[in-house]
């Protein structure tokens, strides 16, 4: 026997196939359903976060039609009592039926209470406290107007809800 003889009894290996990068089907339907999950999670917490700011949305817009809505027939009282009708909205809807039992000085307080920083400052605390009462402003005089209601709306914006104001207190207690 010789070395050729040898090599022709020989059988050619036997090549796989190709292995194929793309998964098989049982695959993609596995990734397909981890996708349709997680998209549905998050479509969730999308609309429920949407609906939980529905209030500062709705309170923002009626500041806005406020702003909008001043005009010479309406007293500078009944325009402040609208403004913080509105605000004791927010508060009541975001809080509890505290908000409502609050007045004067403590409404101020609370107001104050539920941001990072105070945004009613001593001269904001004083024209709200004044215009309950009395028509303290001529009609010219529209910066207060314009700063209480900025005011207002950044309290809308920036405001705790009762839940993120339940972990601050339980942080600080740490």
């Amino acid at each position: 026997m010789t070395f050729e003889n040898l090599l022709s009894q020989l059988e050619s290996p036997i090549i796989p196939d190709n292995i194929s990068y793309i998964p098989a089907i049982g695959w993609w339907v596995l990734i397909f359903l981890v996708v349709v999950v997680v998209l549905f999670k998050v479509l969730v917490k999308y609309i429920r976060y949407n609906k939980a700011q529905l209030y500062r949305k709705q309170a923002l817009y009626l500041l806005r039609g406020l702003e909008e809505r001043y005009t010479s027939d309406m007293t500078n009282t009944h325009w402040f009592n609208e403004v913080q009708r509105v605000l004791r909205q927010v508060a009541l809807t975001a809080y509890d039926s505290k908000a409502i039992t609050v007045y004067g000085d403590s409404w101020i307080d609370l107001l104050n209470s539920t941001t990072a920083k105070p945004l009613f400052t001593l001269n904001i605390k004083d024209m709200m406290l004044k215009s309950l009462y009395s028509d303290f402003l001529d009609h010219q005089d529209k910066f207060k107007r314009y700063k209480l209601l900025s005011v207002a709306k950044k309290w809308v914006k920036l405001h705790y809800t009762k839940n993120q104001l339940e972990s601050r207190k339980r942080s600080k207690k740490r």
